[in-house]
C-alpha cells in the first residue's frame, strides 16, 4: 500500500550450536540470550523458531530440512569461541539453502572479534558485538524494509560486509533498564530447565574473563526478578 508504514514480519531462525567436542551427558539449560532475543522479536510481530542443538540433535540434514520448510529470512547463531567454526558452518548451509537470507552471528566470540569473524568466515553477513536485543530487532526491521548490507551503517554494535570490505559501526550503549526486556520466550525451547539473570555486567577485572556484558553493573528491580 502506497505510503503505508506497514512492514512485513520476518521469519527468523535462531540456533544454539553445539561444538563437535561437546558430550551430551545431561540436558543443558535453555540459552538465556536466545530466549531474550526471541522474546524481543516476537514482541515486534516477527515469527521465530529456535534450534537448540545442545538439547536436540541438529545435524546438517535436520538444519537443511528446517530451512526448506520454514524459509527464514534471517538466520542467527550465538557462538562462544570454541563454537565459532560450527556456527559459521551452519551459516554456510543457510546461505546455500536460502541465498537471500541474512546470516548473523552474535555472542562472546563476535563481541570480542566482530571484524575478524567476517574476515575469516565468508558465509557470515553480519556480526553483533555486545547486547543483541535491540541490534537484532533493528536488523529485522531493516530487512523487512528491503535494506541491503550497505544500508546498515546506522545500526550500532554490528560489523557487516559490503563486497570484500568489512565495516564496523559505533559501539552500542549498554541497556540501562533491564526491566524493559520481555521475559525470555522459553515456550520456543524444548522442555529444559530455565535460567534467571537478575543483572548484567561485572565491575571486576579478572584477567581470564572477557566481561562480555560490560563492566557497568545493571540490575533488575526486585519485583521484576520475582515475576
Amino acid at each position: 500500500m502506497a505510503g503505508s508504514l506497514w512492514k512485513p514480519a520476518m521469519r527468523i531462525t535462531l540456533l544454539h550450536p553445539v561444538a563437535k567436542s561437546h558430550r551430551r551427558t545431561r540436558r543443558s539449560p535453555g540459552h538465556l540470550g536466545l530466549g531474550y532475543l526471541a522474546a524481543c522479536l516476537l514482541q515486534k510481530g516477527h515469527t521465530v523458531r529456535i534450534l537448540d542443538a545442545k538439547n536436540n540433535v541438529v545435524t546438517d540434514d535436520v538444519l537443511c530440512q528446517h530451512l526448506l520448510e520454514f524459509q527464514p529470512e534471517i538466520f542467527g547463531v550465538t557462538a562462544m569461541t570454541h563454537e565459532i567454526h560450527v556456527a559459521a558452518h551452519a551459516c554456510a548451509i543457510a546461505k546455500r539453502v536460502r541465498p537471500d537470507s541474512w546470516t548473523i552471528i552474535g555472542g562472546p566470540h563476535t563481541s570480542a572479534l566482530p571484524e575478524r569473524t567476517l574476515e575469516e568466515f565468508s558465509p557470515v553477513d553480519i556480526a553483533v558485538a555486545g547486547e543483541g536485543e535491540i541490534a537484532l530487532t533493528e536488523l529485522a526491521e531493516a530487512k523487512a524494509a528491503g535494506a541491503v548490507p550497505s544500508d546498515l551503517g546506522n545500526i550500532l554494535g554490528i560489523a557487516f560486509r559490503v563486497g570484500d570490505r568489512v565495516h564496523r559501526t559505533g559501539r552500542r550503549p549498554w541497556m540501562e533498564n533491564l526491566d524493559d526486556l520481555p521475559f525470555p520466550a522459553w515456550e520456543l525451547f524444548p522442555k529444559v530447565s530455565w535460567g534467571v539473570m537478575s543483572g548484567r555486567g561485572c565491575p571486576f577485572g579478572c584477567i581470564f574473563c572477557q566481561r562480555v556484558l560490560g563492566r557497568q553493573v545493571r540490575l533488575r528491580s526486585v519485583d521484576n526478578v520475582l515475576a
